[in-house]
């Protein structure tokens, strides 16, 4: 069997195992599992010194100590700059406007802008409401 080889965010973790941000996803292996690490360019908008991105290769059948949600890690790892009019307006400037409300969250969700990276809640649609 060949090792495995994936690109992504290392970080040590709290129990001395190396921690894999692959997207949504949190992975821990145990040092000896990990054949080869190579730096690589760090993407855009990580912030310096949170991790380390790289090529990790690790031996066939390594050892999955752990799984959980990356999501966690994405406001302490990622300088996402909040957009000017989200920054200056109240958390919500159209109450009762469904098609409005709708229409943002098809922004949001093509775009793959979070809530967590606005800093304000998203409006939902509102059952009963005029459009």
């Amino acid at each position: 069997m060949q090792p495995l080889v994936i690109e992504a965010l290392i970080l040590k973790s709290p129990d001395d195992l190396v921690r894999v941000i692959v997207g949504k996803h949190c992975l821990d292996f145990p040092p000896a599992d990990v054949l080869d690490l190579h730096e690589l360019p760090a993407p855009s908008g990580l912030i310096p010194g949170r991790a380390v991105y790289a090529r990790l290769t690790l031996r066939s059948g390594a050892t999955l100590m752990r799984i959980a949600s990356a999501q966690d890690y994405e406001p302490l790892l990622w300088a996402w700059r909040r957009p000017f009019p989200y920054a200056t307006r109240p958390e919500r400037s159209v109450d009762g406007d469904a098609h409005m409300a709708e229409q943002e969250q098809a922004y949001f969700r093509e775009r793959g802008i979070t809530a967590e990276m606005l800093g304000v809640a998203i409006p939902t649609p509102q059952a009963g409401a005029s459009a």
